[in-house]
């Protein structure tokens, strides 16, 4: 399991690092950052707060995700002229998969 939680932490800092050219990078790079702290400090049993915080940021991800959901799907691939759905879309499923992989990494106990 630790190992599961340590390539999670490794794919969000990927996640991250690629925000440097969208439109707001400090509002991902914060998000996907925190993602990877959580995977990292559930390797370690820890304290009630990151289990606390972990279950916080899930529930937050879920939320906006559900709430920055597209009105329209058009996929992942920028149109000609710029479409904000396409943004909503990366930006949604960012979130779900930042939460899932908290969530299946966090320590229960």
């Amino acid at each position: 399991m630790n190992v599961f939680r340590g390539v999670s932490a490794l794919i969000l800092l990927a996640f991250a690092v690629f925000q440097y050219n969208d439109p707001d990078p400090e509002v991902w790079i914060t998000i996907y950052g925190i993602g990877a702290l959580l995977c990292l400090l559930n390797i370690k049993k820890m304290y009630r707060n990151v289990r606390a915080i972990s279950l916080i940021f899930i529930l937050a991800g879920f939320v906006f995700s559900i709430y920055n959901w597209p009105s329209e799907w058009l996929g992942f691939d920028q149109t000609d002229p710029p479409n904000i759905n396409v943004e909503k879309a990366r930006e949604s499923c960012g979130l779900l998969i930042a939460s899932l992989l908290v969530g299946l990494g966090m320590r229960l106990k």
